[in-house]
């Protein structure tokens, strides 16, 4: 993102942490209004400020790890320094009181703050992600108001394939609202494991920071010791050479000789101490180092929000194709009212060709290529048929089209799924983060309770000796002012997780009641649509009804027009037999070429009875045609379709 190209890297001010010229907390603090001015600056850019608040988490515990470092290289250097002392004796105390005046700027340099997590980041994360939600159910009705309107205007006599594609709009719909609240909820349990891994992450750095204080002061505490007790050898010394008293130089040297044995053992219990707060430390660093890893976990769970987002981004894209299908769909159905506009024209067509074909059958006797032009039309009328049934086949393709659709969204659905389980195992990981802070408290607790018992062992074995009883002194007012500083520190700890916890419950209470107003602006759209669906059902039914009593009468004046026509025209027929049976019966007169005249009357008798029959073959025609299409009303009215798509 633009935030992660626009940010320096932490490296450079982390190493120079330990041995730079300016202090350790002005750097940071520069390093951190730098790092604001960066985050405003993209944020004005590109508006992408969601993922800052885990960049500048990673930046700070890179910088941590490094001046712990640091400071554990200092420690080692103390430790020679010790070394050096003990081999050359009282020699190089000036080395041990600049090592302890060290170890002191050490201890007094400033405190580095944990960093901060991106609540209001997260927040306004959800605010948007719910933004979002409210603007695809906008969408989602706005859509099924179209599908409403578009079915309202649909007539009733285009079959099922416009109710199917509805049917299909609306599961698309339905479908999207779902992915949408799924991806809305496993947004909120990612903010909520984002939450927790800070904290702990947090957690486990400054109790590496207390270690360290820890081992410093007890390096300078052994330090003081051994100069105390340089100094009373440098005593003894100087009483032995200046020839004192021979009891007082005894006195002395048994003293001395207490104090020797008292700063032996205290060096041996305070190294095994340096020792056990150096293993606890090195736990401390691998727990540092499990809460880096938790801050990569961090990482990659906002790399699946961002991935999360993009899916709504592509969801909403699918809203958007969902709409633009459905204002197809209106244009499609506009186009087929208008096709069976056409329909309805053509048919009222075939009526006037009908009474049109019943004048020829009528004219038949007298103009016998009428017959061509009749069965020209009748193939007419079959193509016309073969084109409806080929645009039943395309609707039948699209109808197969939208269940591929479907299908895919189904597919969609599953991978969210995938998504729900990475989150339970991230949950899981920060599940024992958890057991692993509670494992460094105790680890704490455990080491207070030994520091207590060795200043107890040090009152026993140190008896008189003012000396020792100011060392005595010293671990208790230390041991004193690290517990008041665990204290304050656990009431600080204490009270921003409860800061934190009412915040979690301020936005649980405001997502809940944000869910039941969703939920019942939901409730309340459902038994619109429901109504209004009942309603439009009725409506249909009703013109369906309608049209079907129009069709049936026009059915019944079309056969009672047929049997008058048949009537009539066997009528015809029978008058025209008797009458050619009548002039055949007669003798034709006999004039001047009677038999060519004969012949010519009995061959265009022959022709008029040829073209009687044709004319009866057409008839028939004509009945087979009316027999069908009675078959087709008859098919209409059980399966609830045009008659014309009825074969």
């Amino acid at each position: 993102m633009a935030t992660e190209a626009e940010t320096p890297p932490p490296a450079a001010d982390g190493g120079n942490a330990g041995g730079g010229d300016k202090p350790a907390g002005k750097k940071r603090n520069r390093n951190r209004n730098r790092k604001k001015k960066n985050k405003k600056a993209a944020e004005g850019a590109a508006g992408e400020s969601a993922d800052d608040g885990v960049d500048e988490s990673a930046e700070f515990d890179e910088a941590d790890a490094k001046d712990e470092g640091d400071t554990a290289a200092a420690a080692g250097d103390d430790n020679n320094a010790n070394d050096d002392s003990k081999k050359n004796g009282g020699k190089n105390n000036n080395n041990n009181k600049k090592n302890k005046n060290k170890n002191q700027n050490k201890s007094n340099s400033p405190k580095k703050e944990a960093p901060a997590t991106s609540l209001p980041a997260d927040m306004e994360k959800i605010k948007s992600l719910e933004a979002k939600l409210e603007e695809a159910n906008t969408k989602c009705a706005s859509l099924e108001a179209d599908l409403e309107s578009a079915k309202a205007e649909k007539p009733a006599g285009d079959g099922d394939s416009g109710n199917e594609e509805i049917s299909a709009l609306k599961k698309d719909n339905e479908e999207l609202k779902a992915s949408l609240e799924a991806e809305k909820k496993a947004n909120s349990a990612k903010d909520e494991t984002l939450e927790t891994t800070r904290t702990v992450m947090n957690e486990a750095v400054s109790k590496g920071k207390e270690l360290e204080t820890k081992c410093s002061n007890l390096e300078a505490e052994l330090q003081s010791a051994n100069s105390q007790i340089e100094s009373m050898v440098a005593e003894k010394d100087q009483a032995a050479s200046s020839g004192g008293n021979d009891e007082e130089l005894a006195a002395l040297k048994t003293k001395v000789e207490e104090l020797e044995k008292a700063k032996a053992q205290e060096v041996a219990d305070l190294q095994t101490e340096k020792e056990s707060l150096e293993k606890q430390l090195e736990e401390a660093k691998n727990a540092s180092g499990a809460a880096s890893e938790g801050s990569a976990k961090v990482e990659e769970l906002e790399k699946a929000k961002s991935d999360l987002e993009a899916k709504v981004e592509t969801l909403e894209q699918s809203v958007k194709d969902s709409e633009a299908k459905a204002s197809a769909s209106v244009e499609e159905i506009g186009s087929l009212k208008s096709k069976v506009e056409a329909l309805e024209k053509e048919k009222e067509e075939q009526g006037s060709e009908i009474e049109a074909l019943k004048g020829k059958v009528e004219s038949a006797g007298n103009d016998s290529g009428d017959s061509t032009a009749l069965q020209q039309e009748i193939d007419s009328l079959k193509a016309k048929a073969e084109s409806l049934e080929k645009e039943k086949a395309d609707a039948e393709t699209e109808k197969a089209s939208l269940a591929s659709k479907v299908d895919e969204l189904e597919k969609a659905s599953s991978n969210a799924t995938a998504l729900q389980s990475e989150i339970d195992n991230l949950k899981s990981k920060a599940e024992s983060l958890e057991k692993e802070k509670s494992d460094i408290s105790a680890s704490l607790t455990a080491e207070k309770e030994s520091l207590a018992s060795k200043v107890d062992e040090l009152e026993k074995a140190s008896g008189d000796s003012s000396a020792s009883q100011s060392v005595i002194d010293d671990l208790k007012a230390k041991n004193e002012s690290l517990q008041k500083e665990k204290e304050e520190i656990s009431a600080s700890l204490k009270a921003e997780g409860e800061s934190l916890q009412a915040k979690v419950e301020e936005l649980k209470k405001a997502m809940t009641d944000e869910r039941a107003t969703l939920q019942a602006e939901l409730d309340t759209a459902k038994d619109s649509f429901a109504k209004d669906k009942a309603q439009l059902e009725q409506n249909l039914q009703l013109a369906f009804d309608a049209q079907l009593e129009q069709a049936k009468g026009k059915q019944a004046s079309l056969e009672k027009e047929l049997e008058q026509t048949q009537k009539e025209l066997k009528e015809s027929i029978q008058k025209v037999q008797e009458k050619a049976t009548e002039v055949a019966s007669r003798e034709l007169p006999t004039p001047e070429g009677g038999e060519y005249v004969s012949k010519l009357w009995q061959g265009k008798l022959a022709e008029k009875a040829k073209e009687l029959k044709d004319a009866e073959k057409r008839l028939q025609e004509l009945e087979a045609d009316h027999k069908d299409l009675q078959g087709r009303l008859e098919k209409a009215v059980v399966d609830k379709k045009p008659w014309w798509l009825c074969g």
